[in-house]
C-alpha cells in the first residue's frame, strides 16, 4: 500500500521531483524513498530494449583529487581497489538476472570516475571478462574507458583493445603545465601528447576531456589551449567543459572569498563563443549537448547520459531507467560491507510515472541542450520520437510553464534562459554539466 507521501509524488510534475532529488538532504527527505527502488524497476522487462541502453560502472579511485572534480572519489589504495572490484561483481551478480537485465542490449559502457586507468591490466581484462558473461550487447557497442594520461600504459591498452574497449575518453583538461600543476593535476603536457599518440595510432576513437574558466583564463590563454588541441593531427572528439565552482570542493575554497557566481557565467558564456568560433573554423562540428565537439572525419558522440537509459553500479553511481531512478551510497567502504553481506547498495530514488517520465526527457534537454539553437523544440521533439516511439504533443509546453511558475527559467526573445534560483538549486546536481547557453 502507498504512503501519502508516495501518492502525493505520482500527481507531482517532474520539476517538482527534479527539486526534490537535487536537495542536499536528499536521503532524509520524505519524498525521496529509501530502499532498493532500483531493485524493484529492474523486476520489469525493459519496454525499449533497443533504443539508448548504457551500462555506467564507477571506478571511484584517483591517484591526486583534482581540485575542480565535483564527482566522487577516494585516494587509491591497492587492497580496497581489490576489495572494491570484489564488491562490483557482487553487484552485478545481483542484478544480471534480474528481468529487465535479460531484455536488453545494451548500446554503451562507460567506465567512469576517478580514475579507471589505475586499474591494473589484470584487474581491467577481469571486470571485462565478468560484463562478457553478465550482460548483452548490440553489435556496435561502444565501450569507453576514461583515463589519465599519467596511469595509461601501453600494456594496459593491449589489454583493453583485446577485452573489447573501443573508445577512450582522456582527461587532458589543459594544454599548459603551470595550470595543471596548479589544480593538483597528476600529469604533464609531455606525457599527455605520448598518450594521445599512442591512442590514435592503436585504432581508439578519442575523445579529449577540456576545461575551460580556470584560473582566471582570459580569451588568448583558450585560444592557446585550441591552438594547442587542433594541431593534432588525426581526427578526435572533444568535451569541453565549462568550469564549475561548487562547494565540498578544493577549487571553491581557494575562491570562496572573491567568486562572483553571475560574473563567472558572463566569463564562461564569452568564453564558450571564442571556443565555438575557433573550432568551426578548424574543422570542428558542435553538437546538440554544447560540450560536446567532433572533428571532421571522427563521429558524434553516441554516449549522451541527458538521453539514456542508465544502468549505474558502483559508488555514487545512478540508475535512470523510464519508471524511475536510484542512487548508490557514495562511500566505497560501505558500498563494500552492504554487498560484503549481499545487501544492495542503492540506497535511494523514487518512482516515475509515464507522464513525469515524458517529462524528465523534455526537462533533461532544456537542462543540458543548446538551448539557443533556432529550431529547439523541432529538435526536443524529433528526439522525443526516436526515444519512445511517440509524439510529444503538449509535453514540451507543460515542462516550460512548470519551470517558469518555479521560477527556474525566463524567456528572452525566444531563447529559455536559467534564472539566479535554478543555477542556486544546480549546485546540488553533480551529474553531467547544465548547459550555459
Amino acid at each position: 500500500m502507498m504512503s501519502r507521501s508516495q501518492e502525493d509524488m505520482k500527481r507531482r510534475s517532474y520539476t517538482e521531483v527534479f527539486y526534490t532529488s537535487t536537495k542536499p538532504w536528499l536521503s532524509r527527505h520524505d519524498d525521496v524513498l529509501s530502499g532498493d527502488v532500483r531493485q524493484e524497476i529492474l523486476r520489469h522487462q525493459n519496454e525499449y530494449p533497443s533504443t539508448k541502453n548504457v551500462l555506467y560502472l564507477h571506478f571511484p579511485f584517483c591517484a591526486k583529487r583534482c581540485d575542480y572534480c565535483i564527482y566522487y572519489s577516494t585516494s587509491y589504495k591497492k587492497n580496497i581497489v581489490a576489495r572494491y572490484l570484489r564488491a562490483l561483481e557482487k553487484e552485478i551478480d545481483l542484478v544480471k538476472e534480474t528481468p529487465y537485465i535479460q531484455s536488453t542490449n545494451f548500446r554503451c559502457v562507460y567506465f567512469g570516475g576517478g580514475t579507471p586507468s589505475l586499474m591494473n591490466h589484470n584487474e581491467i581484462r577481469r571486470i571485462f571478462r565478468v560484463l562478457s558473461d553478465s550482460f548483452l550487447f548490440t553489435n556496435d557497442v561502444e565501450i569507453t574507458f576514461e583515463a589519465n594520461p599519467s596511469t595509461l600504459t601501453d600494456e594496459k591498452l593491449h589489454v583493453l583493445k583485446e577485452s573489447g574497449c573501443n573508445r577512450i575518453s582522456l582527461g587532458i583538461q589543459s594544454f599548459r603545465d603551470e595550470i595543471l600543476r596548479k589544480n593538483n593535476c597528476n600529469h604533464t603536457v609531455q606525457r599527455a601528447l605520448y598518450v594521445i599518440d599512442l591512442l590514435l595510432r592503436e585504432g581508439f576513437v578519442l575523445n579529449v576531456d577540456m576545461l575551460f574558466g580556470l584560473e582566471n583564463q582570459t580569451e588568448k590563454d583558450l585560444l592557446f589551449e585550441l591552438n594547442s588541441l587542433c594541431s593534432i593531427s588525426k581526427p578526435l572528439q572533444l568535451s569541453l567543459f565549462p568550469v564549475r565552482i561548487l562547494p565540498n570542493t578544493p577549487l571553491y575554497e581557494k575562491t570562496a572569498s572573491t567568486f562572483e557566481p553571475e560574473a563567472h557565467t558572463e566569463n564562461m558564456i564569452t568564453l564558450d563563443k571564442t571556443a565555438e568560433n575557433y573550432l568551426l573554423k578548424h574543422s570542428f562540428i558542435r553538437e546538440e549537448i554544447p560540450i560536446f565537439y567532433y572533428e571532421k572525419g571522427s563521429r558524434a558522440h553516441v554516449y549522451n547520459s541527458a538521453e539514456a537509459r542508465i544502468i549505474g553500479l558502483g559508488p555514487s553511481a545512478g540508475t535512470v531507467l523510464d519508471r524511475g531512478f536510484g542512487v548508490n551510497i557514495s562511500d566505497v567502504n560501505e558500498f563494500c560491507e552492504l554487498l560484503d553481506q549481499n545487501e544492495s547498495p542503492n540506497k535511494s530514488g523514487t518512482y516515475l510515472t509515464e507522464q513525469q517520465n515524458y517529462e524528465k526527457f523534455v526537462f533533461n534537454r532544456i537542462l543540458f541542450m543548446n538551448r539557443s539553437l533556432p529550431d529547439f523544440r523541432d529538435i526536443v521533439a524529433k528526439r522525443f520520437n526516436e526515444y519512445y516511439g511517440c509524439e510529444l504533443n503538449g509535453i514540451y509546453e507543460k515542462v516550460v510553464n512548470d519551470m517558469l511558475n518555479k521560477n527556474y527559467i525566463f524567456i528572452k526573445e525566444g531563447i529559455i534562459h536559467f534564472t539566479k534560483r535554478f543555477n542556486k538549486i544546480l549546485d546540488h546536481f553533480r551529474l553531467g554539466a547544465p548547459s550555459i547557453i
